[in-house]
Parts: structure tokens; sequence; C-alpha cells
């Protein structure tokens, strides 16, 4: 898929992200997608998304 991508959207996507780095930004913005995801009752971690996912509709549907 991300070879579909024109290349000025790669360039802007690669310097908002230095931007994001150069001012320290990258770890507030997690902490705040997180804070707002777990609001909600959802938490992301490396490999249990989707099987967190899947228990809880295993569970709704019982």
């Amino acid at each position: 898929m991300l070879a579909l991508v024109e290349p000025h959207y790669e360039t802007t996507i690669l310097r908002f992200r230095h931007l994001l780095k150069q001012h320290e930004l990258c770890g507030q913005i997690l902490d705040r997608v997180n804070n707002y995801l777990a609001s909600r009752g959802i938490r992301i971690c490396t490999g249990t998304f989707a099987a967190q996912l899947q228990e809880s509709s295993r569970s709704r549907s019982h």
C-alpha cells in the first residue's frame, strides 16, 4: 500500500515526523491518544489489541 502513496505525501509525512521529534512531541501525542483510548475502555499493547477485541466480542455474544 505504501507504494501507492505519491512521493510528495511521503515527504510531507517525513517532515511532520521530524518536526514532532524536534519539538519532543511524539511522547506527548502518544500519551494523549492512549489516554483517549483508555477513557473509552481500549488498551493497546503490542500484539494484544486484536486478541482483546476478540475476547470483548465473545463476552458480549454470550
